[in-house]
């Protein structure tokens, strides 16, 4: 429970950090908050750090693995809003497509623990397999 707790409040800080963004974007250059949030990716440092506190929550007995798996859902979160950040990048290429992009946070809030997790674990996976990347440039 702790680290849902702390977790609870890295998102609210995250939150009030997007929003600033937005808020500086659309008074200096609009539309920059959405291309940036598009490219948002935490890399493969991250990624590595969040599958050692995954396996030391799992392996190490006691307080240090208690530790550990209270950290696992602070890392999650933040590959959660890279997961939303592909997402974005994924479904809001087109006009037409923006639909697809509705029913993502529709899932989000029907679904929500496991449409969680399963964004968290895109946005984990795409810091390895870059899914941008893998994209025709002209969609």
């Amino acid at each position: 429970m702790t680290g849902v707790l702390v977790a609870s409040s890295v998102f609210g800080l995250s939150l009030g950090l997007l929003i600033g963004r937005w808020w500086q974007a659309v008074a200096l250059r609009p539309g920059a908050f959405g291309e940036e949030f598009r490219r948002l990716r935490l890399g493969r440092s991250a990624s590595l750090l969040m599958a050692v506190l995954i396996l030391g929550a799992l392996l190490l007995p006691g307080a240090a693995g208690t530790f550990l798996a209270n950290l696992v859902p602070v890392l999650g979160l933040l590959f959660l809003f890279q997961g939303l950040a592909l997402s974005h990048a994924l479904l809001g290429r087109r006009p037409q497509d923006r639909g697809w992009l509705f029913g993502v946070y529709v899932v989000l809030v029907l679904f929500m623990p496991w449409s969680l997790l399963f964004l968290a674990g895109l946005g984990w996976l795409d810091n390895g397999l870059d899914f941008r990347a893998r994209l025709p440039a002209g969609e």
